[in-house]
């Protein structure tokens, strides 16, 4: 028989087997196991359930933090929570159906993958962010340092802050800083101080550009470049030139964004996320040439045309990976299958 639900007066048909349904409930309870909403009448809207973000765990205040922080995130867990993707009856699909709803908001598609974590710190341990910015003042002042010149406090906190924002603390984004700096319109030389560090600081850049695109070279390589920029002989945005020509000869698929000034790295953002997620590590650990990044970005179909493999059977795939079953996800999953045989032959109640 039906139940009727102590909230809201909605009459629970989820234990009525499907023969006592009508057609259109059962088309209804259909959709609903479909979409990973919960509409547990079968009326074909979704059940409201008003979330308080005030009772939530204390280990997980900090996601209360973030949401209520922008209006966007905000608005997207509401109508999430409204549609029922946080009910137990949604399980995994309501879950994904709210990752994808964040993923499509005009927040995340208007920052970086750098700028989403900066934002996150920032709202959780504001402390931390203000130590971040802190550290990276100091980078600012000695790359000026290096390179003999000077910069007024206002621009210095400024590059300071998308040294954060953008991710130029990276080993393969550092160059960014430097080039900023010289590119700055209010950069002026510094009398007081020597300039030092450029020969460092040429071949760093280029190793950095090297290495955002999947190449490796030895140091008298750097080195020889960065001589001949110092000393006039060539220019470092040639030898930048020469190390993009060789990263679109071993990705040819891509040559043309690489040759436009495309790093690789920034390509691949999102399967070395997913990779760092489902084998629970750094993405900034991941190399380029690591052979399921390089599978998929090299795929091709059937007639061998570039076709870059699919985020979802890229997932799959690192789930054949060793490494996998040691995450946490994967234990979870074993040990979830085992309670339901378990379950299946009455050994747990």
């Amino acid at each position: 028989m039906a139940e009727d639900t102590k909230e809201q007066g909605i009459k629970n048909l989820t234990k009525v087997p499907n023969k006592d349904l009508k057609p259109k409930q059962r088309e209804y309870k259909r959709l609903a196991k479909e979409s990973g909403i919960v509409d547990v009448n079968y009326d074909g809207i979704p059940d409201q359930d008003q979330v308080d973000l005030t009772s939530m765990d204390p280990d997980l205040q900090w996601i209360t933090k973030l949401i209520e922080s922008n209006d966007d995130l905000k608005q997207v867990f509401l109508e999430s929570s409204e549609k029922g993707f946080f009910e137990p009856e949604a399980g995994a699909k309501g879950i994904a159906n709210f990752q994808n709803a964040i993923m499509g908001s005009d927040w995340w598609q208007e920052n970086n993958q750098y700028a989403r974590a900066a934002f996150k710190l920032q709202k959780t341990d504001p402390a931390a962010y203000a130590a971040s910015i802190e550290d990276s003042v100091k980078a600012v002042q000695e790359q000026l340092k290096n390179a003999g010149l000077t910069l007024d406090p206002a621009t210095v906190n400024m590059l300071a802050e998308k040294r954060v924002t953008d991710g130029w603390d990276r080993p393969d984004r550092e160059y960014k800083l430097l080039e900023a700096i010289q590119t700055s319109s209010s950069a002026q030389p510094d009398a007081t101080v020597k300039p030092t560090g450029d020969l460092r600081t040429y071949a760093q850049q280029l190793r950095n550009t090297a290495s955002a695109n999947g190449l490796k070279f030895t140091d008298e390589y750097y080195n020889d470049l960065a001589k001949s920029a110092v000393f006039g002989l060539s220019n470092i945005e040639d030898a930048e030139a020469d190390i993009r020509q060789q990263a679109a000869s071993y990705w040819p698929s891509y040559s043309d964004k690489i040759l436009a000034g495309y790093n690789v790295r920034d390509l691949a953002s999102s399967y070395l996320y997913t990779m760092g997620t489902e084998l629970e590590i750094d993405p900034q650990s991941i190399d380029l040439n690591d052979q399921y990044i390089r599978k998929a970005l090299t795929s091709s179909d059937d007639k061998g045309n570039f076709k870059p493999q699919g985020l979802w059977e890229f997932q799959q795939s690192l789930r054949s990976d060793p490494r996998w079953m040691n995450t946490t996800k994967a234990q979870n999953q074993v040990a979830s299958t085992a309670s339901r045989v378990m379950e299946m032959f009455g050994l747990v109640g």
